[in-house]
């Protein structure tokens, strides 16, 4: 039978049809070529709920790589062999898909919402210039950009370690079930699994264990959560979050490279900001809030990521698709 996705790129949609049950990833990319414009190599493809990133082989069939039809296949261009977000924000911050600590839920608890700084910039200006660095898509790209940003030198290497340094302090801290949503021990439990993901509990956590600022940056509001503001760190670092991804801002300064400013460095702000205006320009970003899903286990239909967790917390379902 024929596979039919639905198709979001570059801020539209549409329907994709009539692609052989035997295509291959290759098949798919040239398909999506020809309908939006975007060369195969630089696409990258989201599919799935929560959206995961397709990373298949060209020469793989769709139905090797799990790829399912009737889904949502969210398309992003992309540089080159680069790779974008991809994992999904928790309505509340901590609980996961299946509720749980782990990697790519949105900032808020414990976090401010900040104005943006009044300075202008392209983000490329001299003085201070900033780019992203971009996180692998593993489930844990949250405490893989915070270990990347907080530690000297930067390393990708520190996302297990982080996961226990959370679970050790969501005990420790006194946070309670009402805040979390479960009792504090399966919490600590569950945030140890690589396969959850984490958020705004999460950056709280890390931003007191390093004692830094941590300022995630909002794709889709441009609003930058500062994590521990008024605690008297000295050192900031900043992420750019697109709705379903953490990456991290690095920036250089008469030569020298760092992931940490200053909290009173404003241009370092506004930059941060400017990172995270460009991508919505190009549309990367993905609003969790208006998917709309289908349980695959009873056929509800559900919008959002809220709807979806308050399904399987009432159902026990977990099995959800993008319809």
């Amino acid at each position: 039978m024929p596979y039919k996705f639905r198709l979001r790129a570059k801020g539209k949609q549409c329907v994709l049809g009539g692609i052989a049950d035997t295509a291959t990833v290759g098949d798919l990319k040239a398909r999506i070529e020809k309908e939006v414009g975007i060369a195969a190599a630089r696409q990258s493809i989201k599919h799935g709920y929560p959206p995961s990133e397709l990373k298949a082989a060209s020469t793989e069939t769709l139905k090797a790589a799990s790829v399912r039809s009737g889904v949502t296949l969210i398309v992003a261009e992309v540089e080159p062999k680069a790779v974008l977000e991809t994992k999904s924000q928790p309505a509340a911050g901590g609980s996961g898909s299946s509720g749980g600590g782990g990697g790519g839920g949105g900032p808020k608890p414990g976090a401010s919402p900040c104005p943006p700084a009044s300075v202008t910039t392209d983000g490329k200006s001299k003085g201070l210039v900033m780019k992203r660095v971009t996180i692998p898509d593993d489930n844990s790209c949250l405490f893989t950009a915070v270990g990347y940003a907080c530690e000297t030198p930067p390393s990708m290497g520190h996302a297990s370690t982080l996961r226990q340094v959370c679970a050790s302090l969501v005990i420790a801290s006194g946070y309670t079930e009402a805040f979390l949503g479960k009792p504090p021990n399966q919490y600590s439990q569950e945030i140890m699994n690589p396969s959850k993901w984490g958020g705004g509990i999460e950056l709280a956590m890390l931003s007191q264990y390093y004692q830094m600022e941590i300022t995630a940056v909002d794709v889709m509001t441009l609003k930058p959560y500062i994590y521990s503001e008024g605690k008297g760190y000295k050192m900031r670092v900043y992420l750019v979050y697109n709705g379903i991804h953490y990456d991290v801002v690095s920036g250089t300064r008469d030569g020298a490279s760092t992931c940490q400013f200053s909290p009173s460095d404003t241009e370092a702000l506004a930059k941060a900001i400017e990172i995270a205006r460009e991508a919505r320009a190009k549309k990367q970003f993905v609003d969790v809030a208006t998917f709309t899903l289908k349980c695959a286990d009873c056929d509800t239909g559900l919008k959002g990521a809220k709807e979806a967790q308050e399904h399987a917390k009432a159902t026990g379902h977990r099995n959800f698709t993008q319809y």
